[in-house]
């Protein structure tokens, strides 16, 4: 890990309380650790359309009785890979037995893993900043596995449409919630009177990650929509265009000057004209 050239320092900003080198750069590995990249999980065809897809889910109480924790607590990161341990099992037999997004069987299992929900308690000042970002780490694995259940980049076509959208929007909301949990702890320090170019590094490789974060949306959205059904995408850009608007000012001047140029072509040459109608005033 690199020195942050930071020798016996004691920071107490708020409920957190850093008292040495060492912790401060534990501390600050936390956020470049569990960026989440949509590049990396994007469907990358443009012409393969989505395929209809059979419905083989139970009911959300079946899952429940196989081992997938209730949904009346908020999951935590063991809750999450109790039920990920059972739902690898049913997605070896038959991954078409997934929960699925707007099942009348296992519709409110689907909704509940990729809700933004899940995410509240990052958000929670009641709990120290530290610990939402231990929070925050633990969790990172939860996007991928949902994506490697309900995304097929590899393949010629995208058998799960809404499900595999879902799941990437999610990855978008975690992404969101870095880039805060960062800003929050950059705007204490700042409070404080304190300096820590660190703090200030990982602040602005956030920023850029928001900005690539757009960008990846609008590629799909852009690019890729053939890959889904025109129901999903037109869903898709009703939710991710109000998250790219609330992102804009956050992230680096040249990126805004790419995301409005996107936008406005979206606007332009988008075969579907509910799409376009999301992006108009960018």
């Amino acid at each position: 890990m690199a020195n942050l050239g930071v020798n016996n320092y004691e920071l107490r900003i708020d409920q957190l309380r850093i008292d040495n080198a060492e912790s401060l750069r534990d501390f600050l590995n936390v956020p470049k650790s569990i960026f989440i990249i949509l590049s990396f999980i994007l469907p990358v065809s443009l012409l393969a359309q989505t395929l209809p897809y059979p419905d083989n889910s139970s009911p959300t109480a079946q899952y429940i009785k196989w081992g997938v924790p209730d949904l009346d607590k908020n999951w935590s990161a063991a809750d999450y890979r109790e039920a990920f341990k059972r739902l690898d099992y049913i997605y070896g037999q038959d991954k078409f037995a997934m929960p699925r997004s707007g099942s009348p069987y296992s519709g409110k299992l689907f909704a509940y893993m990729v809700s933004p929900d899940r995410l509240e308690p990052l958000h929670n000042p009641a709990i120290e900043l530290r610990e939402r970002f231990v929070l925050l780490e633990s969790l990172s694995f939860v996007p991928q596995k949902l994506q490697f259940y309900y995304t097929q980049p590899r393949q010629a076509t995208e058998r799960f449409g809404r499900e595999g959208l879902e799941s990437i929007f999610f990855s978008a909301i975690m992404s969101k919630s870095t880039f805060l949990l960062v800003n929050e702890l950059k705007e204490n320090v700042r409070k404080s009177g304190q300096t820590v170019t660190e703090i200030t590094k990982v602040y602005v490789q956030t920023k850029e990650e928001l900005g690539y974060l757009c960008l990846s949306l609008l590629d799909l959205i852009d690019k890729k929509h053939l890959r889904f059904q025109q129901e999903d995408i037109e869903w898709f850009s009703n939710k991710a265009s109000p998250l790219i608007r609330e992102l804009m000012p956050d992230i680096e001047k040249s990126a805004q000057k790419k995301v409005t140029e996107q936008a406005k072509n979206i606007v332009k040459r988008h075969p579907y004209s509910k799409v376009q109608e999301a992006f108009k005033g960018f």
